[in-house]
Formats: structure tokens, sequence, C-alpha cells
């Protein structure tokens, strides 16, 4: 304990600081933990993290559909702000057109965050290729107790295959 009534102070010895008020390093002066200096700014390190949620779908057969699948959940204390959802096809679509079209739509409860429709204008992705949904709506920042919900709607001869679904995002404290 220090003999002096300050907030900071080295212990006897030197090998231990108490730091019981703020440290401010100025430009020019660096940090360091076991002689690593630390590279990230305070905003880089105050920001929360982006997440990936990926969630593997079926291959859907011609006609095949998918309505309102629970995908995820956002525990409580937490709340989820969607960036982008990506579709990562795993395979080959067949007989995708203006008559035979596939809708992808992600949601929160039963409003849409994003919804993609696969037609003869726009193709379902090739195999191995990432697309974007789209512009995400006003619903993509979901809180404590929200569930995200896919729903796919093929018409009766949209031949879709497997595929990946990733929500991107920041899941931080409430």
């Amino acid at each position: 304990m220090s003999e002096y009534n300050v907030k900071n102070y080295q212990e006897q010895g030197g090998a231990r600081w108490v730091v019981g008020g703020e440290i401010d390093i100025i430009s020019g002066g660096t940090a360091k933990i076991a002689g690593v200096t630390l590279s990230k700014t305070a905003a880089q390190l105050n920001a929360a993290p982006t997440r990936i949620i990926s969630y593997e779908v079926e291959d859907l057969g011609a006609d095949g559909d998918i309505s309102n699948r629970p995908i995820f959940y956002v525990p409580t204390g937490y709340k989820l702000t969607l960036t982008d959802i990506l579709l990562l096809s795993q395979g080959t679509a067949a007989s995708v057109d203006n008559d035979n079209t596939s809708v992808v739509d992600v949601l929160s409860g039963s409003k849409s965050i994003a919804t993609a429709t696969f037609n003869a204008s726009v193709g379902f992705p090739a195999i191995a290729t990432a697309t974007s949904l789209g512009a995400l709506s006003t619903y993509k920042t979901l809180v404590a107790g929200d569930v995200v919900k896919l729903s796919v709607t093929n018409g009766s001869t949209a031949d879709i295959p497997g595929f990946v679904l990733e929500l991107i995002g920041t899941i931080e404290t409430a």
C-alpha cells in the first residue's frame, strides 16, 4: 500500500502499478502487454464485434417450401443489429424462371427484414457463390426475445439446392 494519499502509485519494488484514476496515453505514447504493443484504437476496442450466424437449409425439391422456420433467437440481455444477410448456394438450381420463382424471405416475427426473388432475370446463385438478399428493412435491429425466421416459397417446378443463410451483424448487451 502506498504511503501517500494518491489514486495512482507504484508499489514497493516497482513490479506493480495501482491505478485508481485513469491512464491517458497521449499521441506518440504506447501501451504494451508482455512487451507487445497494443495496436487497436479506443474506437476499435469499444466497437461491438461483427458476428456471422450461419444456418444451413436443406435441398428443396420442386414446389418445396419453408414457412416461418425459426432460425435464431435473441437471448435475454442482448440485441442483434443486422448489417447484411447472405445466401451461399451449395448446388445448382433448376427450372427457376418468371413463372416459377423462388422467394427467400428473412423475418423478424411477421415483419420482413430482407427478401430476394429469383426468376429468369435474377438467377439463383451458382454453387459456392454468396449473394446478398439486398437492402435490410427497418426491422434489422432485434432485441431480447425476438425470433428470426426463414420462409422460402418455390413455384411448382422451381427446384433450388441446399444453401447456407448467413446473418451478419453485431450482438451486444442491451
